[in-house]
């Protein structure tokens, strides 16, 4: 507590601080306002203006803020323009930008009725208990026989009601409460003569008839003076009747055709007021009874099923109506309709002779009154209530007709019909988001149809049929929508198709898996489950490509790949890979590689003229590094089943080189922007990291045709022709691009010089047998080599020659000061030390510079 105070304490110094510093830049304004004393009226609507927000509206207490010498006049110097202060106003502030609408809280229903009449509500309540409590007293002291005391509980009722009637010109709710009570009194004291004494003083028919007449005038009552809580307590009164008589053998069936004629009576009452509680709470209290008397098993199944129907006509025509006269359902309404339907749907799959058939006609009935109220114009709300309803009889309906795989096959057929039918009629969300959820039902059946033992004997089996009926239900489902163009523009109903679309794929590559595995008798799994799901990727690919002109769809349709691509990368661990290569798996691999090089080279072809070029030309990217990633992979696996040891690294990275400059090559013909093909170079360093070890300096062991020595031709050569492409291709693209192409060629250039600066080394030292001789040989190439560049580079001025020149002259400098000067053997070190000299004195010799040439021929 202290710690808050604190806190408290703070904040207020903070606010003391603050408004002290606005108080001086205020006086401080005022200050520097006051020196132009010929502008007095702008300077004073100025300071107006500036405390306006922290001061009273009114005009005195405003211009008291202001100094003296500013409210007053000066009259020692009178300025030259006089001022009429008292035609000074305050400047007026603008309206709020809105009125804030304070909402009245909501009141409890007693205090509210309580409020109006309040003394009679309460005496009527204070009476009613005395009466109970005098009654009761007197039945104890035995002052009035039984007989006789019914009959003045009875006139009481009637003096009650008397006074009410009375009351009905001058005071309604008098007269409403007056009734209310004559009422309570009424069946209190026919409840009081059936249970109060040993044997009832009144019969059972009598007492039925009086209370049943009782309950009658209130409702008369009631609907004279418009109130509804009134008409909804007779009814609980009438549907209470029942239990308030002593009967010694009581008759169901005249109980029901009681509640039938109540029913009735106070449906044509709802028919006329409108009042709907009502209606909902007969239907509640004559399910209630039904289910009693069900429970009780007093009734064949027949005649209960008789009293369901008639009770379920009843109110769904009652409903029916107070729907098509305000054209939407409210709350009570949709209850009263649920409980309806509940009450009918258990009974129909419980005592009628053909459940199926009654549901259908059910379902029949509430979707041609939904067509009704749609043809008149109906709120959607109305059309999706008895659309809802209709649905649920329809699929219980089936559910009682069918079972196992030919369920399955209905239930999707159903649920294509109806969401085909809520696109066609209405194409409202909440319509068409129940059909579309509805789909979550086949896919379950189906789901368990794929779980069925069945699958193991193989795929041709009824429970293959159920399966194929979802997906083609659901395939169906998602075309419907995509061939629509108007349909495409709407974000909900795309979102819709999109979200089928993803369930469609994860069901059918469920089913891929299963039929693999079912069909693992002649065929390997990994085989069967890749080529069918490369098969439902193109159809994905080739159909969204072609109807669906959109970027996220486009993004979407190449995500089916992915699980191929994880199926593809399990086929290269296979066990038959040790075997060699001629097996299923080997087949998988490829149709994966060339499935992914079509896909890729398609949407490159559909990005030309296409409104998403970018994005199709991205995954078109994409693929190929899919495809270069996995064709190393697969290049490996392959050669590691045929060759080892060195034959399977060079070959290994040889291929991959041929791989790199096929995929290199293939996007500099689709004309791929400079920046992606430069990046896809970068492949390039696997297999050189891998020959590294295919330039060993003591020589290949081989000869100058080994293995190793092959790899590096091949090396050499790749690179040198993807140097020389990149250089050709600096025609197609942009000039601000040249530079880099150049660069990228340099780099290549540069990496296969490298490679023959070490071939030279390695093949000097398999020629000879002396290393000395093997040495001074490679040292003289590597002599002439760097000084034929570096002087073509000079005459020229060609930079690169230079460079290249300048790096060799070096090495061999470095070599020979380093390495050679030491370890060779005298004759061999003064023979390479004077070649060497020698080259570089004559090429020295021989040089001109451009310069120097023209000079000589001018002479």
């Amino acid at each position: 507590m202290g710690f808050i105070s604190f806190l408290f304490f703070v904040y207020a110094v903070y606010l003391l601080v603050t408004l002290s510093k606005r108080v001086t830049n205020l006086e401080q304004e005022v200050a520097q306002l006051s020196k132009h004393k010929r502008s007095t009226v702008s300077v004073t609507q100025s300071v107006l203006t500036a405390v306006e927000p922290a001061v009273a509206p009114e005009s005195e207490t405003e211009m008291s803020v202001l100094p003296r010498s500013e409210t007053e006049p000066d009259t020692s110097n009178p300025p030259e323009e006089s001022v009429n202060w008292g035609q000074l106003r305050p400047i007026p502030t603008a309206p709020p930008a809105y009125t804030p609408v304070m909402s009245e809280p909501s009141e409890f229903f007693l205090y509210t009725w309580f409020r109006e009449q309040t003394l009679i509500k309460v005496g009527s309540i204070i009476f009613f208990l005395g009466a109970v409590w005098f009654v009761s007293y007197a039945i104890e002291q035995n002052w009035i026989a039984p007989f006789m005391r019914i009959v003045l509980g009875l006139l009481l009722a009637v003096a009650v009601y008397v006074v009410g009637y009375w009351r009905r010109t001058t005071e309604g709710t008098q007269y409403v409460v007056l009734t209310t009570l004559g009422t309570a009194v009424f069946l209190g004291t026919v409840v009081a003569s059936q249970f109060a004494f040993t044997v009832p003083i009144l019969a059972a028919p009598l007492a039925f008839l009086l209370m049943v007449g009782s309950i009658a005038y209130t409702v008369l009552v009631a609907v004279k003076t418009k109130t509804e809580w009134l008409a909804t307590t007779a009814a609980l009164a009438g549907l209470l009747v029942p239990f308030l008589i002593k009967q010694v053998d009581p008759s169901e069936i005249l109980l029901l055709s009681y509640l039938f004629l109540l029913s009735a009576g106070f449906l044509m009452v709802v028919f006329f007021t409108a009042w709907r509680s009502v209606a909902l709470l007969l239907s509640f209290g004559t399910a209630q009874h039904v289910f009693l008397i069900y429970q009780e098993s007093v009734l064949s199944d027949l005649t209960t099923w008789f009293f369901v129907i008639i009770f379920s006509i009843l109110f769904f025509a009652s409903t029916t109506v107070s729907i098509m006269r305000t054209e939407r359902p409210v709350v009570l309404d949709v209850v009263t309709l649920v409980v309806v339907s509940l009450q009918f749907i258990g009974y129909a799959m419980a005592v009628a002779l053909f459940p199926a058939l009654a549901l259908f006609v059910a379902a029949t009935i509430t979707a041609l009154v939904g067509y009704i109220l749609y043809q008149r114009n109906a709120h959607a709300d109305a059309v999706s209530l008895y659309a809802v309803f209709s649905l649920a009889c329809i699929l219980l309906g089936t559910a009682e007709l069918f079972d196992g795989f030919v369920l399955t096959i209905a239930y999707a057929i159903e649920v294509l019909a109806i969401y085909v039918l809520a696109l066609k009629l209405a194409t409202v969300q909440r319509t068409v988001m129940v059909g579309a959820l509805l789909f979550v039902i086949p896919l379950l059946l189906g789901s368990n149809d794929l779980a069925s033992s069945a699958w193991q004997g193989g795929v041709l089996h009824r429970e293959a049929l159920g399966v194929l009926s979802v997906i083609l239900s659901l395939g169906v489902a998602v075309v419907y929508v995509l061939r629509q163009p108007a349909w495409q523009d709407i974000n909900w109903l795309r979102s819709i198709a999109a979200t089928h679309l993803v369930v469609w794929y994860g069901f059918v590559i469920g089913t891929c898996s299963v039929i693999a595995y079912a069909l693992r008798g002649g065929w390997e799994p990994v085989f069967t489950d890749t080529f069918l799901t490369l098969g439902v990727a193109v159809i994905i690919i080739g159909y969204l490509t072609t109807v669906v002109p959109r970027a996220n769809w486009l993004i979407g349709a190449s995500f089916s790949l992915i699980v191929p691509t994880f199926l593809a990368l399990s086929a290269l661990t296979e066990s038959a890979w040790r075997s060699g290569i001629w097996h299923q798996s080997f087949f998988a691999s490829v149709l994966f590689s060339v499935t992914v090089a079509s896909v890729g080279c398609v949407y490159w072809m559909r990005a030309r003229g296409h409104a998403h070029e970018g994005v199709m030309q991205t995954i078109s990217y994409a693929l190929a590094w899919v495809f270069l990633g996995y064709g190393f992979m697969f290049l490996s696996t392959v050669w590691s089943a045929l060759l080892s040891g060195d034959e399977e690294r060079v070959v290994s990275a040889v291929s991959f080189l041929f791989v790199t400059y096929v995929v290199v090559s293939v996007l500099m013909l689709a004309r791929m922007s400079v920046g992606r093909v430069v990046a896809m170079l970068a492949a390039l360093v696997v297999p050189i990291i891998m020959l590294i070890d295919s330039l060993p300096f003591t020589g290949w062991h081989d000869g100058l045709l080994s293995i190793d020595a092959v790899g590096v031709y091949a090396a050499i050569t790749v690179l040198f022709v993807l140097g020389t492409s990149l250089l050709h291709y600096r025609r197609n693209v942009a000039a601000e691009a040249v530079e880099v192409l150049q660069q990228a060629a340099n780099i290549l250039y540069g990496v296969a010089g490298i490679l023959v600066f070490c071939l030279v080394w390695v093949m000097s030292q398999t020629v000879f047998v002396f290393d000395a001789v093997a040495v001074t040989i490679a040292l003289f190439v590597y002599t002439v080599v760097g000084l034929v560049a570096y002087s073509i580079g000079r005459t020229q001025e060609n930079a690169v020659y230079k460079r290249v020149g300048v790096l060799l002259l070096a090495a061999v400098v470095l070599r020979l000061g380093l390495v050679d000067v030491w370890v060779m053997e005298t004759v061999w070190r003064i023979v390479t030390f004077l070649g060497i000299g020698l080259l570089f004195i004559g090429t020295a010799l021989l040089e001109r510079s451009p310069k120097e040439s023209v000079v000589i021929e001018k002479e």
